[in-house]
């Protein structure tokens, strides 16, 4: 997510930050990065995290894949980690009925409210034996954000490697309840803060959230708009970055934004306690909205 130089930190560290969730910092959400899955499954915010007498390290996470080709990567995800003993996937609903057959049960939890949909949970959980912590930090609209990377690399020998890696985000705590937009709500943000907040949902989108549809419409003279691409509700939207500009696209069509027309980003909530948002993304002579939840 955030576009920054890493820092190297020891695994403690990062257990600590788990620890401290609830005092001085939020959680805000999860992303698990694998060569076998596709790049637009999000987690849901929660994770739980357990340090076992053998310094193995088990992170468990819960996958929102849809139906289809995703839940399928899933299923050969699973295979492939069971036989290397890095872990397991199980649909959600049978996770409690599992864990009593697993040897370390996840003693940390963190979570979040997000919107529900009815999309099958998949809890994945991956054992780690000695993954290198990375960090980066930024602060987006006064609020300080520290990212944190586990990545292991298996190595079979005849040049044949697999890296996977699970990104986590943690802010400095503002309020109770809190999620990555929490604290943008009803504000407008300058264009530096605007990119960050759009990085987080382009490729590894942390927060969790679906996007779900997008309108865009032009700016013209006497606030007249032309209005296209009108909402995708569930229909597997992705914003992707590339270095030059962020493309917005659908099953049916999409759009590009280049990064240096990006003037602001606001973000608005959608009811009341819905867990839902509409970020808009202000350009030169044209607003983006973006529908999250």
């Amino acid at each position: 997510m955030l576009n920054f130089k890493e820092k190297e930190l020891t695994l403690n560290t990062f257990l600590k930050a788990t620890k401290e969730v609830g005092n001085t910092l939020s959680y805000v959400g999860t992303y698990y990065e694998s060569p076998m899955l596709d790049s637009n499954i999000i987690a849901t915010p929660d994770l739980g995290v357990e340090l076992d007498d053998n310094g193995i390290l088990e992170v468990q996470l819960t996958l929102k894949p849809n139906v289809g080709e995703e839940v399928e990567q899933l299923k050969v995800l699973e295979q492939y980690i069971k036989a290397l003993s890095m872990g397991f996937v199980n649909p959600k609903a049978d996770f409690f009925k599992l864990k009593n057959q697993h040897q370390t049960p996840v003693a940390k939890f963190l979570a979040q409210n997000s919107a529900t949909s009815t999309i099958q949970d998949y809890t994945l959980s991956i054992l780690m034996d000695s993954p290198v912590v990375t960090r980066v930090e930024t602060v987006i609209n006064g609020v300080s954000y520290w990212q944190y990377t586990l990545t292991e690399t298996f190595d079979f020998g005849d040049n044949v490697t697999y890296t996977h890696k699970i990104h986590t985000l943690f802010k400095e705590k503002t309020s109770d309840g809190e999620n990555f937009f929490s604290a943008f709500v009803g504000k407008t943000l300058n264009k530096r803060d605007s990119t960050k907040v759009l990085d987080a949902i382009a490729d590894k989108n942390i927060t969790g959230l679906f996007i779900g549809g997008f309108r865009a419409h032009d700016i013209v003279p006497e606030d007249k708009r032309a209005y296209f691409n009108f909402y995708g509700v569930m229909d597997n939207i992705t914003v992707r970055r590339a270095k030059q500009a962020y493309s917005i696209l659908m099953q049916n069509g999409g759009m590009v934004i280049p990064y240096e027309s990006v003037n602001a980003v606001s973000v608005g909530r959608v009811g009341t306690g819905t867990g839902r948002y509409v970020i808009t993304v202000f350009t030169h002579g044209m607003e983006i909205e973006l529908f999250l939840g």
